[in-house]
């Protein structure tokens, strides 16, 4: 006759596992943020030189009125860009709490 119990075998390996990938999928998420801060000081100074030099452009009026409207517009899209980026570290921030 068989065991009445059967051995823990596959279960147990199963349960464990299933145990441990949130850990680890935490754990691997918390080690690429830990890396992100140095590429966002470094986008933001060059998102920061990006704005000066449009302040310095759109500054001086010397320009036609195209060549005003075309770098106004391409602020905008820069502009709507950087706005998606903080929505995108808002969402990431609300992940963590």
């Amino acid at each position: 006759m068989g065991d009445a119990h059967p051995r823990p075998g596959g279960h147990v390996w199963g349960v464990a596992l299933a145990a441990l990938l949130p850990v680890v999928g935490v754990g691997v998420r918390a080690w690429s943020a830990a890396f992100e801060l140095s590429r966002k000081a470094r986008c933001f100074q060059a998102k920061r030189q990006a704005m000066e030099t449009a302040v310095l452009r759109l500054g001086n009026g010397s320009d036609e009125l195209h060549i005003i409207l075309a770098h106004l517009w391409h602020n905008e899209l820069f502009l709507e860009e950087e706005h998606r980026e903080w929505l995108r570290l808002l969402l990431d921030a609300e992940w963590f709490i």
